[in-house]
């Protein structure tokens, strides 16, 4: 029973100790005013590694950030254009098709001004 209390506060202990010993440390140092020491202090603290490896990743984030801003606009146009082709077509479409109705609607108007036993009747003769 003993040994498990031991062992309970000596892994809490331990957890404390982690956490106070974690520290990280900010690439650029910077107080103050920009002068020409400051600055030479952050172009060395970019040879060190981990300055290096966060280079590293950054540049195919940003890589991959501007191809993809470059295939959205690229493909916006395209299905813009698409799009308004596609309208235009349909549009001309139905035109052809409603004057394609008027036609026959005009050709029965026709057909039935012709006709005489439908002239007598409407004449009242």
């Amino acid at each position: 029973m003993n040994l498990g209390k031991k062992f309970i506060k000596s892994t809490k202990e331990n957890k404390k100790s982690e956490k106070s010993k974690v520290r990280v440390k900010p690439i650029f140092h910077f107080k103050g005013k920009f002068t020409k020491n400051t600055v030479k202090e952050m172009l060395k603290n970019l040879t060190h590694i981990r300055a290096k490896l966060i280079m590293a990743f950054l540049v195919p984030v940003v890589l991959i950030i501007v191809l993809g801003t470059l295939s959205y606009s690229k493909s916006s146009k395209g299905l813009i254009g698409s799009y308004e082709s596609s309208t235009m077509s349909n549009m001309s479409n139905m035109t052809k098709y409603l004057e394609f109705g008027f036609d026959i609607v005009s050709s029965k108007a026709a057909l039935l001004n012709s006709d005489k036993v439908l002239l007598s009747y409407y004449s009242g003769a």
